[in-house]
């Protein structure tokens, strides 16, 4: 493809990116284009819609080089580092991006971004607010403050408050802040306030329904909510969008489990086991030593969703859940619906639905004593003697009884940071 006579090739290459042209004729105007930062910045876009990042970060940097005042090129320069996780490099992009521009809301907006990344909650906080403070009301860019500031309210714990006057003012402020709608659903399902939390979980997805997590923060709403049925079938919904995700697995046995559906919370514990299983063995960095199985050290699991998109790679935050020890909790899982999460316990900690924050499992120190193993029962048993079987033959094949169906488990022992021996156990229902 080249570049048709008698246009100017900078403002042809930057239509074809901007209206989603070929790249092809965008790159071949470049070519022709006399040297510039805006040469360069261009290149880096066609680079980073050609799914070339680091090109592009090379063409952003060459673009500010050329130009050191180029606002737009610091900014993509940014968001090009900010997605492959580089900081502090990030944070300078962002800072020199204001140097040239100062009153630019998406740059304080992508340094609270990166501020919580690198778990500075105060800047973070601060930089959201002046965010909010020079975005327009009821832009995209003041939504997107808004989401940034309220899930990092929420995850300050005794702030929950504050995060719902957030979410809500931006709600209020327009109806196309389809993630507060979402915030709000799971604050107020934290609050205990069942029937607000599905409402405002229902309204995000309606408006969204293509969005994964607006699916899935229904389910959860409606799984506090004890409409069991309901969760199920969106449970199942989220499952079909996102396979690979064995805490949804788990949530749908959870609900299941709860509703007296004993069998088929069987069958969704079995689905969801093996996942669980890879997971744990995908966090634990093999070390040999004297114990059978897989050893080394525990470390501990976190996980975050972006929200909207910052004018290029970054986005808010908006939830995040950590926890000591494997993230996982292989063979355990019947909990009890409190406080609008299922409570339970996995090595110690507790077990919220995937949609938590904070949620999901494996929040705790793991500690053998306390490892149990789910008989889909309206309580916990105790496991003990399973460890010591485990221990002594670990990898072979054991069989038990349970809800008149006979399962078959195999056990993984590891290692934890206490030096103590931990039996996790993966098991196939026959």
């Amino acid at each position: 493809m080249s570049c048709p006579p008698n246009v100017n090739p900078l403002e042809w290459a930057a239509r074809q990116l901007t209206a989603g042209g070929d790249l092809r004729v965008a790159a071949a105007c470049l070519d022709r284009a006399p040297e510039s930062g805006q040469k360069h910045y261009l290149r880096g876009g066609v680079a980073l819609l050609g799914n070339d990042p680091l090109r592009a970060i090379a063409q952003f940097r060459e673009a500010v080089r050329v130009q050191p005042t180029h606002a737009d090129a610091h900014f993509e320069l940014g968001n090009a580092l900010y997605g492959q996780h580089d900081m502090p490099a990030a944070e300078r992009a962002f800072q020199a991006a204001l140097g040239a521009e100062p009153h630019r809301p998406l740059c304080y907006l992508n340094l609270g971004n990166v501020y919580v990344e690198q778990r500075q909650p105060k800047r973070a906080e601060r930089h959201y607010r002046l965010a909010l403070t020079l975005a327009p009301a009821a832009s995209w860019d003041a939504c997107a403050a808004s989401n940034g500031l309220s899930n990092l309210l929420e995850q300050e714990g005794p702030r929950l408050d504050e995060a719902r006057h957030v979410a809500a003012a931006a709600l209020r402020s327009s109806s196309r802040c389809h993630y507060a709608a979402h915030n709000l659903g799971r604050l107020e399902r934290r609050a205990g306030r069942t029937a607000d939390a599905v409402n405002f979980a229902r309204q995000a997805h309606v408006a969204e329904p293509r969005q994964h997590e607006y699916l899935v923060g229904l389910a959860a709403a409606l799984h506090s909510a004890n409409r069991l049925r309901e969760a199920c079938h969106h449970y199942r919904s989220a499952i079909q969008r996102n396979p690979a995700d064995p805490r949804l697995m788990l949530d749908l046995a959870n609900a299941l489990q709860q509703d007296a559906l004993y069998a088929e919370a069987i069958d969704a514990y079995a689905a969801a086991l093996p996942g669980q299983l890879a997971q744990a063995a995908a966090a634990l960095p093999a070390s040999g030593g004297d114990t059978p199985g897989v050893s080394g050290s525990i470390g501990s699991s976190s996980g975050s969703s972006s929200g909207g998109s910052s004018g290029g790679s970054s986005g808010s935050r908006s939830r995040s859940g950590s926890g000591g020890g494997v993230g996982v909790g292989v063979g355990v899982g019947v909990g009890s619906n409190s406080g609008g999460s299922n409570s339970g316990s996995i090595g110690g900690g507790g077990v919220g639905t995937s949609e938590d924050v904070g949620g999901g499992v494996g929040a705790g120190p793991i500690d053998a004593k306390t490892i149990q193993l789910s008989l889909i029962m309206d309580r916990f048993r105790e496991s003990s003697q399973l460890d010591g079987l485990c221990k002594s033959a670990p990898r072979t094949p054991h069989s038990m009884q349970c809800c008149n169906r006979v399962f078959v488990f195999v056990c993984l022992c590891l290692r934890d940071r206490d030096n103590v021996i931990v039996c996790l156990y993966d098991c196939v229902f026959v």
